[in-house]
């Protein structure tokens, strides 16, 4: 079995680099001749050698806690749904309704380990969260072109009935980190999809832009700033998007392995949460931190933040 820190930088190199970017994978987003990242070549964008020591070490130490919000959460498998890990909350009142977070894991991996700190601080606030792959599957699984959109089929199903009456089909948001993210975007044009967010991501085929009118559903990015090997792309998509789509980009200066190997998922683990409840449960507060910079808590914690199309 490869060692943790080759997987890391096997991750970080190939998550997406144009040999993992094919349409097998990333669906029509990905269809194309893909163009390298500027400055991979050249070493930006890796994270140091601390960096993924100290990515090493958090994962080795479990995450106990469930998540930091109300309903501490678990992962499972779906027996109806294969090759996909459940992240939600252990138990609930009866009278809550989840949203449902889909994802696509960095390199398009069939396996959610090293996000799984992040998925369970999503599930834990009260979320219904898939991810592609089954835990432990290791670096060499992959998932496929319609990973997500067969997660959408089954929610489309199942959602609102029986033992999953508590899940809300009516919102739904695709997400997924750097190839995963590509993936986001393909499966985000289905009419039933009602919110996107790009983690450490953007189009590696630059005239793939085109299919953006296509879309319909805010976006919401969150790279890890210049030293992200993803950040010119995810730039470049957020200014091209058109203006019939609202959206928020959010950097915050720790490159492309963002920060979900931490407890709880870190600073990306609390903006992601922000924004799902912002776009998700209707949580002006929680908006407040993405349009009021002045005041907000993301901003203070280090994260640079522009918005289009959004209201005040």
């Amino acid at each position: 079995m490869k060692s943790l820190l080759a997987l890391t930088l096997t991750s970080v190199v190939l998550a997406q680099s144009p040999a993992a970017m094919g349409e097998a994978q990333t669906g029509i987003f990905g269809r194309g001749n893909a163009t390298a990242q500027p400055n991979l070549s050249g070493g930006a964008g890796l994270p140091s050698l601390a960096q993924i020591t100290k990515d090493m070490q958090n994962q080795r130490e479990p995450d106990t806690t469930g998540g930091s919000g109300a309903y501490k959460a678990s992962a499972s498998s779906i027996a109806s749904l294969a090759n996909h890990t459940l992240f939600a909350p252990k138990t609930l009142p009866a009278d809550i309704k989840l949203p449902v977070v889909l994802f696509g894991n960095g390199a398009c991996v069939g396996d959610p380990t090293q996000f799984q700190k992040f998925l369970t601080e999503i599930a834990s606030h009260g979320y219904f969260v898939i991810a592609n792959g089954v835990l432990g599957a290791g670096f060499g699984s992959s998932s496929k072109n319609n990973s997500l959109p067969d997660a959408i089929e089954w929610v489309s199903k199942n959602a609102g009935t029986g033992e999953y009456a508590h899940v809300d089909k009516s919102r739904l948001a695709v997400s997924g980190q750097s190839c995963g993210g590509i993936q986001a975007y393909s499966a985000s044009l289905d009419k039933r999809v009602t919110l996107t967010a790009i983690f450490n991501s953007g189009l590696t085929v630059e005239a793939n832009t085109v299919l953006f009118d296509q879309l319909h559903a805010p976006i919401g990015y969150f790279l890890g700033g210049p030293t992200d090997i993803a950040y010119a792309n995810g730039m470049r998509d957020f200014e091209k998007l058109p203006e019939k789509i609202s959206r928020v980009v959010s950097n915050l200066p720790v490159g492309h392995m963002g920060t979900y190997y931490e407890l709880q998922g870190g600073q990306f683990g609390k903006a992601a949460v922000a924004f799902f409840n912002w776009q998700m449960k209707g949580d002006a507060e929680a908006g407040k931190q993405f349009l009021d910079t002045a005041t907000s808590p993301l901003v203070k914690a280090g994260w640079k933040i522009e918005s289009k199309g959004f209201k005040s």
